[in-house]
C-alpha cells in the first residue's frame, strides 16, 4: 500500500484572500513558525506560487533564500509588473475561478 495521498513533510498551505495569494511554508526547524509568502492574485502570482511548490519537492532541506524557500522581496521582484498597473479584475476573476475549481478556495 502506497502513501502517495498523504502530504509530505514539505507540504505547504495555500489560500486566497482579497487580491492576494498566501503560501505558508513549514519551517525545517521543529516548533518554528512557518514562513508566509504573499503573491498578487493574478496569473503571474499564481505561477510564481506554483514554482515555489515545485522547487520545494526537489529540496530535501530547503534553505531560506533559495527557490524552494524564497524571501518575500524576491517573490515581489518576480511578480512585479514594470508599469505597476492595478490588478486586472478579469485576470483576478480567472485566477480566483482556477483556485476554486482546484479546491484552494471555498
Amino acid at each position: 500500500m502506497t502513501l502517495d495521498h498523504l502530504p509530505p513533510e514539505f507540504a505547504a498551505l495555500i489560500w486566497a484572500r482579497g487580491d492576494r495569494i498566501f503560501l505558508s511554508l513549514p519551517s525545517p526547524i521543529d516548533g518554528a513558525r512557518p514562513q508566509v509568502l504573499q503573491f498578487p492574485l493574478t496569473v503571474r502570482g499564481l505561477n510564481q506560487a506554483l514554482r515555489v511548490l515545485i522547487e520545494r519537492e526537489k529540496e530535501t532541506l530547503p534553505l531560506l533564500g533559495t527557490p524552494a524557500t524564497p524571501l518575500q522581496h524576491e517573490t515581489d521582484k518576480k511578480t512585479r509588473t514594470t508599469t505597476r498597473a492595478p490588478v486586472n479584475p478579469e485576470e483576478a476573476r480567472k485566477a480566483g475561478e482556477w483556485l476554486k475549481r482546484r479546491g484552494f478556495t471555498p
